[in-house]
C-alpha cells in the first residue's frame, strides 16, 4: 500500500474529500515525525510504538575488499507492534490452527476433490469478486 492507497481509503472511510483526506495523512506523518525527532515515544494503542533506536559505533568488515571498516554510530526508527496488530496478521496467515504451507495443500485438495462443480459456477455468477477456496463452509477440522 502506497501514501495515496491510504489518502484513497481515508477518503472513503472518513467520507471527505480527498485532497481534505491528503491533508489529514500528512499531518499525521509530520507529527510522527517530528516526535521522533524529539526523541519521544509515538505510542498508538492497539497499532504500535514507534521509537528512536541508538545504534553504537562498530568495527566491520567491507564485503568488496575483506578489509576492516569503521561504522558510525547512528540513529533510526524502530517500530513495535501493537497485540491487536499482531493478532490481525497472525489471524490472515494462520487460519484454523494450520500453517500457510498446510492451508496451500489443503485449499488445492478441497478445489480438485470436493468443489470443482461449486468453484466453476462460482466464477460464472461472481467474476468480480476475489474468490476464497478455503473457507470454513468448505473444511471443517475432525
Amino acid at each position: 500500500m502506497h501514501k495515496s492507497d491510504l489518502v484513497d481509503s481515508v477518503a472513503n472511510i472518513a467520507d471527505l474529500p480527498k485532497d481534505k483526506a491528503n491533508d489529514v495523512v500528512s499531518a499525521i506523518f509530520e507529527e510522527i515525525t517530528n516526535a521522533l525527532s524529539r526523541e519521544d515515544t509515538v505510542s498508538l494503542v492497539g497499532f504500535g510504538s514507534f521509537s528512536q533506536r541508538h545504534r553504537a559505533a562498530r568495527t566491520g568488515r567491507s564485503p568488496k575488499t575483506g578489509e576492516t571498516i569503521q561504522i558510525p554510530a547512528s540513529t533510526s526508527v524502530g517500530f513495535k507492534p501493537g497485540k491487536a496488530l499482531k493478532d490481525a496478521v497472525n489471524l490472515s496467515t494462520r487460519s484454523h490452527g494450520l500453517t500457510k504451507k498446510r492451508k496451500l495443500r489443503l485449499s488445492f485438495f478441497v478445489c480438485s476433490i470436493e468443489t470443482t462443480p461449486r468453484l466453476m459456477q462460482s466464477l460464472k455468477t461472481r467474476p468480480s469478486r476475489p474468490l476464497s477456496l478455503f473457507t470454513k463452509e468448505n473444511y471443517e477440522p475432525h
